[in-house]
Parts: C-alpha cells; structure tokens; sequence
C-alpha cells in the first residue's frame, strides 16, 4: 500500500470539498480502492500505486480548474 500527500495551496478547503464534505464524498465515491483523509489544506491517499497515479491526476484537473 503506498501514500501520498497532496498540499492544497491557495484554495479554500471549504469551498473546495464542499460543506460538511458532500464535494470530497462525492471524489471517495468515484475511487472506492483509495482511502482519502483530508485535514486542513492536505489530502493523505492510500491505496495501490496505479489507482493514486490516476487519482493524482484527477484531483490536479480539479485543482487547475479551481483556479480558473
């Protein structure tokens, strides 16, 4: 099982995981295999190698899109 931490940097978590985290829950429902533990600006992933590649991925499409 591998780990990886993302650093949300300039982003409000609230608005980007959504009140109460019905955004985040939305992301766990999509990657079932990977656990995603958010706290504060940092998102902590286990799971397989594979599914945090794509995981990774997704969540910095989201990230970008935040941006704009």
């Amino acid at each position: 099982m591998t780990e990886i931490v993302i650093f949300l940097e300039d982003i409000d978590p609230v608005v980007f995981f959504g009140t109460n985290n019905s955004l985040l829950d939305k992301i766990r429902t999509l990657f079932p295999k990977i656990k995603i533990i958010s706290r504060g600006n940092e998102i902590k992933c286990l799971g397989e190698e594979t599914e945090l590649v794509v995981f990774a991925d997704r969540l910095n499409d989201l990230i970008e899109y935040y941006h704009k």
